[in-house]
């Protein structure tokens, strides 16, 4: 007597959609830089200390005394990964790579890399970083050789 192979228990989930509001008060000046073309970090005018991305309250010296400022165009890059299989929301742009790019000043700032090849991304690499506004309307960070 043969057996039939069976399929172990299971149900199929339903698509998963979740879309919520970020409030973004304390930090709307970062978004609206953003939206021209500006990327910005904040430097506590107590201690120092620089943030990206920015916060608005030093958690250093728990001051809310800090400033605004944009940061440079320069960048090297640190780390990347090519993402193959998007996930939900990223689905309908083709393969991309994420990057994570050190600053001039010093902060460690996450974009999409374009312009170069997967196979000749090089870590240490210099990056030119600006914005863009995706066809959605979302603006997002980018890096180019």
């Amino acid at each position: 007597m043969m057996s039939e192979a069976k399929e172990p228990a299971s149900i199929t989930s339903r698509p998963i959609t979740y879309t919520h509001k970020i409030p973004v008060a304390k930090t709307k000046i970062f978004w609206e830089k953003l939206k021209e073309g500006k990327i910005c970090a904040t430097k506590c005018k107590k201690c120092g200390n620089l943030y990206y991305p920015p916060q608005v309250d030093c958690p250093q010296c728990l001051t809310s005394e800090v400033e605004w400022l944009e940061l440079s165009e320069e960048a090297v890059l640190e780390t990347y990964t090519h993402v193959q299989t998007r996930p939900q929301g990223f689905t309908q742009y083709e393969p991309y790579i994420i990057a994570v790019a050190k600053t001039l000043e010093g902060v460690k700032v996450m974009g999409w890399l374009e312009g170069v090849k997967p196979t000749e991304v090089k870590v240490g690499m210099k990056l030119k970083m600006a914005t863009k506004t995706l066809p959605d309307g979302y603006v997002t960070i980018v890096f180019k050789p």
